[in-house]
Order: structure tokens, then sequence, then C-alpha cells
């Protein structure tokens, strides 16, 4: 896995796109390879997002760090969900996207269902009232993120 997840950086870097990494519970493994090739993020551009994050609060700081944005999903909601919501606290708006990694882990009100994207405004509903911040500036915030991750304009 990290020869192959190495060669899809390599191949990131040289057609300039954005890296899409899932990470589960290798963290640590993940952080030691990005570290040589995205040292300190650019405020112009994001070299891709961990998709669905699910690490703590170090992994969050130190890939922001490097530039990348956080993908959150509907286990935010989760009542259980201490840890992420402690990862993502001290993390900027500007660093964070909004997912559905349908047809998974939907939002609580929908747990156990299958996931679609008509879901995601519950999710951005939760980070809203988590974050104290108004919806609709989190919303322009969202979009610009990605649109800075994706490259459009």
């Amino acid at each position: 896995q990290k020869k192959t997840c190495r060669a899809l950086i390599e191949l990131a870097l040289k057609v300039n796109k954005p890296t899409i990494i899932h990470c589960r519970e290798a963290y640590r493994d993940l952080i030691d390879m990005l570290r040589s090739d995205y040292s300190t993020g650019r405020s112009d551009l994001c070299p891709g997002v961990i998709h669905c994050f699910s690490g703590d609060v170090r992994d969050a700081q130190e890939l922001v760090r490097m530039g990348f944005c956080l993908g959150i999903d509907g286990p935010l909601t989760y009542p259980n969900a201490h840890r992420l919501r402690e990862a993502l606290a001290p993390i900027p708006l500007d660093f964070i996207v909004l997912e559905t990694d349908s047809p998974y882990l939907a939002p609580q009100s929908h747990r156990g269902k299958r996931n679609e994207p008509s879901y995601l405004p519950l999710t951005a509903d939760y980070f809203a009232s988590w974050r104290k911040v108004d919806l609709i500036k989190l919303s322009k915030v969202f979009l610009g993120n990605s649109k800075r991750l994706y490259r459009l304009k």
C-alpha cells in the first residue's frame, strides 16, 4: 500500500492535480509519507483532501500545516464522535470540505440508512451549530474551499 500510495502522490504532483486520500488507522505512516513532498502548505493551493477524516487533533493540525483540506462527513453528527470534534475544533474553516461518503456514513438522523448527497445540508447545519458559525457564511467558505481544492474558477 505504501508503494502504491507513494506512486499516486508522485503522479498527482507531476500532473498538478489534488491528491484525494482515504486513510484508515494509518495517519502516522501517511503523514510521514506526505511530509517529504508537502512540508509547508501554500495559501493559494490545496494539495489535496484527506477524505472522511478520522484522525486525532495532532493528525489534523499536521495535515493542515501541509495545506491539506480535511473531508468531513456524517460521523461528525454522531453523539459519540467526541474525538473527531476535538480534532476539528481548532482547525480553521478554510481547511475543511464537506463530503457525503455516499452511500456510507449517513448523518445521525439517517444513520444505518443509505447515505445520499441530499443529506449534506444536515451535516453542514450540524457543523454550523457546533462551531457557532452562520450557515450561509459557512456554505460560502466550504464552496470556496472546494473550488480551491479542485482548482475551479
